[in-house]
């Protein structure tokens, strides 16, 4: 009967590591993901910058051709 008892509470033991185990995975996975968005919206930012510096460059040279 001891072994039946040890058993049973190793079972649900289990049970509560694997929520715990799901949790922390699920954590990570959200905090990997954060970070992947974060570099995204840094990356967009800056393709935006490069895009506004090009479109005013061209802008200029539209200026200059059309003085001449």
């Amino acid at each position: 009967m001891l072994s039946r008892l040890s058993a049973e509470g190793s079972v649900a033991q289990d049970k509560g590591f694997s929520k715990k185990e799901k949790a922390h995975e699920d954590q990570y996975t959200r905090q990997r993901d954060a970070e992947s968005l974060a570099k995204l919206r840094a990356d967009i930012d800056k393709k935006k910058t490069e895009l506004d510096q090009l479109q005013a460059q061209h802008d200029a040279e539209l200026r200059k051709t059309g003085k001449d």
